[in-house]
C-alpha cells in the first residue's frame, strides 16, 4: 500500500527552518592543536572548545578506573574483583590497554544486563510504568496485565542490537505489519510486533472505571499519547499545537490534528474501548474462540460434578440435619419457631419458657458428630468426584495478555477542536504529518510496506515517513535518539 492511498496530505514545507529541522549533513572537523589528544572525530570537537577556553582534556585515568567507568557506563554494575583482574591481567599480558578495553567493552555488550541498563533511558523517555492508570493513591495501585511484555521488548532490543528504525516502526505499527487477527498461530514475530505497540499504551487511561468513561477522559489519554510520541521521538511539544498554533516550533495547529488522525482508527473517542477490555490475548482470535468455547464445557461438567458434591456434603450439615429432626416432631408453627430458638439459646439466658421448651426437646434435637460425618461410601464417592474437578480444570485453555495497540474499526472523522477543546471541533482535517518536515514536496512517502489486515495503515505509513533514509523527519529522529544517548 503506498501512503498516498490512504490520503495522507502534507502542507507544504517552511522556507526557513530551524537548524534542527535541516538534513544531516558532514560538518567540517575543526583544527586543533593537541592532535595526539583525539582518537575520533569527536574528541577533535571536544578539543576545539576547551583550546578556545584555554583548555585541554584531562590527563588518562589509570587501568583500575577506566574499567570501573565502563561497568558503570555499559550495566550499571560495579565490577566484581574477579572481572577487574581479568581486566588487568588482558593489560599486562598483551601490554595493549586499547585492546584489552576493547575485549572489556564487547564482554559488556554481550552481558545481558546491558540492555536492562541501556533499556532504562528508554522507558524513562516514554514514561513506563507497571501500573494500570494513575499511581498516586497506593492501595488504588493496579497492575496492568501483561503490559510488562514491553518492558523485556524494549530490553531485549537493546540487547540484540535492534535498528533503530526498525525499533520504532514496530512500536508505532508493529500490529499493521502482521495479519494477527487471521493467523493460525502467533509465532515470534508476530508476537514481538504485538507486544512492540505497548508503546502506544503508556498514557494513563482509567476509562476501565465507567464514573470515569467519558469524553474528557478519553481524550485526555489520546492527547497524552500524543505527547508521548512527540517528546520521546522527535523531541518536540507538540502539545501546545493542540491548542493554538506552537509559538516557538513551527508546528500548526492543522498539523497536530493531522497527525492525531493517525492514531484516532485506534483512539477512537467516538466509540472507545475501555482500557480492560483492550488488552489482546497472546494467542490469536480464532484459537481464544475455540479455547473459550472448549472452556464453557469443562466449566459445564465441573458444575454438575460439584453439584453432586455439594448434594453428598448437604446431607452431613448439622442445620440441616437439625431441621430434619426438627420437622420430624410435626409441632405447631408457632411451638416450632419457639423450640428452635430455645435450643439454640444459650442455657443462662433462656426465659422459663425457653427453659421448659429446651428441656423437653433439646435432647431429641442434638446432632451427634457422628451425624455429620459421611458414611464410607459417600467419602469414597466424593473423593473420586473432587479428583474429577481437578481433571476438568487441570484441561481448561488458559492465555496471557498483551497491551497491544491496534486499529478497532474504521477511521472516525477528525476535527481541529477550537482552542483544544473537544466540546468545540471546527474545520475537518485529514491524517497527515508534520509540514516542517516534509521534504520539498506535499507528496507523502511510500510505504517501505504494504499494510497487513483490517487496519488503516495510517501509522505503518508516519513510521515509515519518520525512518525515511535522507528525509527531514529521519534526520531529526535520528538527532534526537544520538542527543539522548550522549546526555
Amino acid at each position: 500500500m503506498c501512503s498516498s492511498d490512504l490520503g495522507l496530505a502534507l502542507p507544504a514545507a517552511q522556507p526557513e527552518r530551524h537548524w534542527a529541522f535541516l538534513d544531516l549533513m558532514p560538518g567540517a572537523i575543526p583544527a586543533i592543536q593537541a592532535h595526539a589528544r583525539a582518537r575520533t572525530a569527536v574528541d577533535s570537537f571536544i578539543l576545539a572548545r576547551l583550546e578556545a577556553a584555554g583548555m585541554s582534556l584531562a590527563t588518562a585515568t589509570d587501568d583500575l578506573t577506566l574499567g570501573r567507568r565502563a561497568w558503570l557506563d555499559l550495566v550499571g554494575l560495579p565490577p566484581t574483583p574477579e572481572e577487574m583482574r581479568l581486566f588487568l591481567d588482558d593489560i599486562r599480558v598483551s601490554g595493549d590497554r586499547d585492546r584489552a578495553y576493547e575485549h572489556l567493552v564487547d564482554r559488556l555488550l554481550a552481558s545481558p544486563h546491558f540492555g536492562e541498563r541501556w533499556a532504562r533511558h528508554w522507558l524513562d523517555a516514554v514514561g513506563y510504568v507497571d501500573v494500570w492508570g494513575a499511581d498516586e493513591n497506593a492501595p488504588a495501585i493496579r497492575l496492568a496485565p501483561g503490559k510488562w511484555h514491553y518492558r523485556d521488548y524494549v530490553i531485549k532490543a537493546f540487547n540484540d542490537d535492534k535498528p533503530y528504525d526498525q525499533f520504532l516502526r514496530e512500536q508505532l505499527a508493529g500490529d499493521e505489519m502482521v495479519d494477527w487477527r487471521e493467523a493460525a498461530v502467533f509465532t515470534p514475530e508476530i508476537r514481538e510486533k504485538l507486544v512492540a505497540t505497548g508503546f502506544l499504551r503508556l498514557a494513563i487511561d482509567d476509562t476501565d472505571q465507567d464514573v470515569l468513561n467519558i469524553p474528557s477522559n478519553r481524550y485526555a489519554t489520546l492527547f497524552d499519547t500524543m505527547e508521548i510520541f512527540g517528546s520521546s521521538i522527535l523531541g518536540l511539544t507538540l502539545q501546545c499545537a493542540r491548542c493554538h498554533s506552537h509559538k516557538y516550533d513551527p508546528i500548526p495547529q492543522n498539523d497536530y490534528y493531522a497527525l492525531m488522525a493517525c492514531f484516532t482508527p485506534a483512539f477512537n473517542p467516538g466509540k472507545w474501548v475501555p482500557f480492560d477490555q483492550r488488552a489482546l490475548a497472546d494467542i490469536p482470535p480464532k484459537i481464544k474462540e475455540a479455547s473459550e468455547k472448549f472452556n464453557e464445557t469443562i466449566d459445564a461438567e465441573v458444575k454438575k460434578i460439584e453439584a453432586e458434591v455439594a448434594s453428598i456434603n448437604a446431607r452431613y450439615d448439622p442445620e440441616r440435619i437439625f431441621a430434619a429432626k426438627l420437622a420430624a416432631l410435626k409441632l405447631p408453627q408457632g411451638i416450632e419457631a419457639d423450640t428452635k430458638a430455645a435450643v439454640q439459646m444459650p442455657a443462662d439466658k433462656r426465659s422459663n419458657i425457653q427453659k421448659y421448651l429446651a428441656g423437653k426437646f433439646e435432647a431429641a434435637l442434638r446432632v451427634s458428630p457422628e451425624e455429620t460425618q459421611p458414611s464410607t461410601e459417600d467419602r469414597r464417592r466424593r473423593d473420586v468426584l473432587r479428583a474429577r474437578v481437578t481433571e476438568f480444570k487441570s484441561q481448561r485453555k488458559t492465555w496471557g495478555s498483551i497491551q497491544a495497540f491496534y486499529d478497532t474499526g474504521e477511521p472516525p472523522a477528525n476535527h481541529i477542536l477550537v482552542r483544544g477543546n473537544f466540546e468545540q471541533p471546527g474545520a475537518a482535517v485529514g491524517p497527515g504529518f508534520l509540514s516542517a518536515l516534509a521534504s520539498g514536496t506535499a507528496a507523502p512517502p511510500v510505504a517501505s510496506f504494504a499494510a497487513v489486515g483490517q487496519t488503516s495503515g495510517r501509522r505503518l505509513a508516519l513510521a515509515d515517513w519518520l525512518t525515511k533514509p535522507g528525509h527531514p523527519a529521519a534526520a531529526l529522529v535520528a538527532r534526537v535518539h544520538m542527543n539522548r544517548v550522549w546526555q
